[in-house]
């Protein structure tokens, strides 16, 4: 039973990435893919199939392909605040990879006074319903 699962997976990721190699230069076969992958495929699977595919390419186009994905799935910067600044941080949070909040929330709680990193780190969470 376990393995007709597992065939049944391995199948439609199969047939999505020999889809994407028969449309070649269509981009909309590529994002197709990237879809069933995630959906067919265990992040350890998928971490093993870039292991091979990147064993399988020059190491300059590995960085131009990286250089170019990875600033692509960032949030960015969090924009100007309008109104309520708790609120557009949240926000912003909400939508930010887990490097992202872990390089802003450094950067910003070494910028902060003494007095004022003792108090946030001694205050309860904002934004909690007690």
């Amino acid at each position: 039973m376990i393995l007709l699962e597992y065939s049944k997976r391995y199948e439609r990721a199969r047939g999505a990435i020999q889809c994407a190699l028969v449309s070649q230069d269509q981009p909309k076969a590529w994002r197709g893919l990237e879809t069933v992958l995630k959906a067919r495929l265990t992040p350890y699977e998928r971490a093993c199939l870039l292991s091979s595919i990147a064993g399988a390419n020059d190491p300059s186009l590995l960085v131009e392909v990286l250089e170019t994905v990875v600033p692509a799935r960032l949030v960015g910067a969090p924009l100007p605040t309008f109104i309520d600044i708790e609120a557009d941080a949240g926000w912003w949070a909400d939508l930010a990879t887990v490097p992202e909040l872990k390089a802003y929330l450094s950067a910003c709680f070494l910028r902060l006074p003494e007095h004022d990193k003792m108090e946030f780190l001694t205050t309860p969470m904002r934004g909690i319903d007690t």
